[in-house]
């Protein structure tokens, strides 16, 4: 804390030497009387002092991050603002959550970065989602797209999915990053705890306050509100520093804050969001049907796989039963991961972390093995369908690999 106390003390006063350089400055061309040589010397002078002031808070914005480079994760978190998805990764951040390491890559998403142009040989997976797909509770190493990424199966992961993230959000990453990594299979990492609604909320599920996008129905078409993410240029200037100047938090920290006013609970939140099941409903739909359109158009194979939480797990309620049925029924190819973890007679708390539906290192495991299994079968397909497609083979899929006890916290490699 005496460490931190110094630097936060260091960082005004260099701040207020800055101010003060700037103020004589102006101050000495405002007394000199007007004439082209001391207009020049003045403006000079200003000009010096003015670059004196922004070299010196550049210079304590990187101390302040030499001194603290942790600093902004732990005190922002892994997310900053975005005014087209409400929120989005921290860029080249990293944090120990839970005792699990989280690393977000230059490119704004968990795990290996892709290469561009993609190669040949490869097929490119991209998978969307929330904290489950994201891997929350789990290591960079542990999660499904990253043990699908470093196996031998000729197969290159993404995983483009983000903490409290609704299908309306996923659709506009799909609609931006998703297609320009230039994938051959999309998955969807469809949560039927919350998804339903996160599509339908304007806000956070979580904190009941965070603005993000979202999708709405004007008749069959969907639309999107971005209404409460937009920003005055002095707005954006300032959700810039707190997102990512050090020396800006450190200095909001010297004066209170008030309170953040209380909100619902998101578990009422959600029984608000969900009071109309049918108008939820036929959102998500559309919105998991616009994936898939977008999808078909390109060649790009689409798969929803659904993850279950703890009231999904062994029977499915009304608005879960439909969603999948109705998917099938028009030819969208769905993954029960809930059917998929019983057939193989695992019990919801050897696979989740939650009640929530997170998944353990054995449910990444399980997940790894069952979506591998799908894609092969999409890529097969699709070879057989277009044989002059750049990609003249499916993955390598080899020998199954026996999964370790739950005990062990270690998956397939």
């Amino acid at each position: 804390m005496v460490r931190v106390y110094s630097s936060a003390v260091h960082l005004i006063v260099i701040m207020k030497r800055a101010a003060t350089a700037i103020a004589f400055a102006w101050r000495a061309v405002l007394r000199r009387p007007i004439g082209r040589g001391s207009w020049l010397a003045a403006l000079l002078l200003v000009a010096g002092s003015s670059a004196f002031a922004l070299l010196a808070v550049v210079g304590a914005e990187k101390g302040a991050r030499w001194l603290a480079p942790d600093y902004l994760v732990e005190t922002r978190g892994l997310h900053v603002f975005s005014e087209t998805l409400g929120w989005k990764p921290r860029a080249g951040a990293s944090a120990v959550i839970g005792g699990k390491r989280v690393t977000i890559n230059t490119r704004g998403y968990r795990g290996r970065e892709l290469s561009f142009p993609k190669a040949r040989t490869t097929a490119r997976l991209v998978v969307l989602g929330d904290s489950i797909a994201f891997g929350l509770g789990v290591s960079d190493r542990e999660t499904f797209v990253s043990l699908i990424d470093v196996r031998d199966n000729g197969i290159e992961a993404a995983n483009l999915a983000v903490q409290g993230y609704g299908p309306g959000q996923e659709l506009l990453v799909l609609l931006g990053e998703g297609l320009r990594a230039d994938p051959d299979i999309v998955v969807l990492a469809f949560c039927l705890d919350n998804d339903f609604a996160d599509a339908v909320l304007p806000v956070s599920l979580y904190d009941g306050r965070t603005p993000k996008p979202r999708f709405r129905l004007d008749g069959d078409r969907l639309v999107v509100e971005r209404s409460s993410l937009r920003r005055t240029d002095a707005q954006r200037v300032v959700q810039w520093l707190a997102d990512y100047s050090l020396l800006f938090n450190r200095l909001s920290t010297l004066r209170p804050r008030p309170e953040p006013s209380a909100g619902l609970h998101w578990t009422d939140l959600k029984h608000e969001a969900l009071r109309d099941e049918e108008y939820a409903l036929r959102l998500t739909l559309a919105i998991v049907r616009r994936m898939d359109a977008v999808c078909r158009e390109r060649g790009i194979a689409f798969v929803l796989a659904a993850f279950p939480h703890w009231f999904t797990y062994r029977s499915k309620p009304w608005l879960a039963r439909r969603f999948l049925d109705s998917l099938q029924a028009e030819g969208i190819t769905v993954l029960d991961m809930s059917a998929r973890f019983v057939a193989r007679g695992e019990t919801f708390r050897a696979v989740a972390l939650d009640g929530g539906g997170h998944l353990s290192p054995l449910g990444h495991a399980i997940a790894t093995e069952e979506l591998e299994s799908v894609i092969a079968a999409l890529l097969r397909r699709s070879v057989s369908a277009s044989p002059n497609r750049p990609h003249d083979r499916g993955p390598r899929l080899s020998g199954r690999t026996a999964l370790r006890s739950p005990r062990s916290g270690v998956g397939a490699p």
